[in-house]
């Protein structure tokens, strides 16, 4: 009798024992769904609402980094030309200038434009495409003795370039309001033109590169807020025949701009 009774008690202490388990695990489950969620959703706010990456909106598709979908990037070895070629026409028409920052390359459209990074030494520097070569497989970018110099890479140095290239947007109305932005400091982005002080424009690239230098050398602060930036449009459809702007940040506050573009500014 005690024997069947002992083995009631237990069968019932068992069941009691699995109730509890499965309450503690739907516990630990809720737990966890909730925390991941929060989790994710800061995340979410940290990465995609960044103000430099796309204008905050209620629309989830104006949060998509554009860059990524679009960005062409490749590491190889570069060449630069040789001083005999100065002066020469290029295979874009235009004469090649050794002290400019121009670059050929066998296929990406003559004036895309393109950030240098020497792998060796992290220097970089901004070039336009207006010629075709190298002639040598085992090399992917011809550069000018300026921006060989640049980057100290007059022998054959490891790059990585990176930018956009032309006649490759899925084009949009909503992409008509932004700009293709080059730095010196960080890959090449699309931007809100809503998000920039324009400074300067010009049609010849030189003149603006020389003038984005100019800044920063007067003004170290500039260096994460100064762009030379190019109408999405212009540069996607005829990027030999755009306007080069120099711009900064809307919410950057520079202390000082050299006299030079100050007067321009007031012109």
């Amino acid at each position: 009798m005690w024997g069947k009774y002992s083995l009631i008690v237990l069968k019932k202490i068992n069941r009691n024992v699995l109730f509890q388990r499965k309450i503690i695990y739907t516990l630990i489950t809720l737990f966890l769904v909730v925390t991941l969620s929060v989790y994710g959703q800061n995340n979410l706010n940290g990465s995609l609402l960044n103000v430099y990456k796309t204008p905050v909106t209620n629309n989830f598709n104006d949060l998509i980094d554009l860059r990524s979908e679009y960005l062409w990037s490749i590491t190889g070895t570069a060449s630069y030309y040789g001083k005999k070629f100065h002066l020469r026409k290029t295979a874009s028409g235009a004469r090649f200038d050794k002290n400019e920052n121009s670059a050929a390359h066998r296929k990406l459209p003559f004036g895309t434009i393109l950030r240098v990074i020497n792998n060796n030494n992290e220097k970089s520097t901004l070039v336009r495409i207006n010629d075709r070569g190298p002639y040598s497989k085992n090399r992917i970018i011809d550069l000018s003795l300026k921006a060989a110099k640049d980057i100290s890479g007059l022998g054959l140095p490891n790059v990585t370039l990176s930018g956009f290239v032309p006649g490759k947007f899925n084009y949009t109305n909503e992409l008509s309001s932004y700009y293709v932005a080059y730095s010196q400091f960080d890959d090449p982005e699309l931007y809100s033109q809503d998000l920039f002080e324009i400074i300067e424009n010009d049609k010849d690239f030189q003149v603006i590169v020389d003038e984005y230098n100019n800044l920063l050398n007067s003004n170290q602060s500039f260096e994460s807020n100064l762009f030379i930036l190019i109408n999405l449009n212009e540069y996607n459809f005829s990027p030999s025949k755009v306007t080069y702007q120099l711009g900064y940040f809307k919410n950057f506050e520079p202390k000082r701009i050299p006299f030079s573009v100050a007067e321009r500014e007031k012109k």
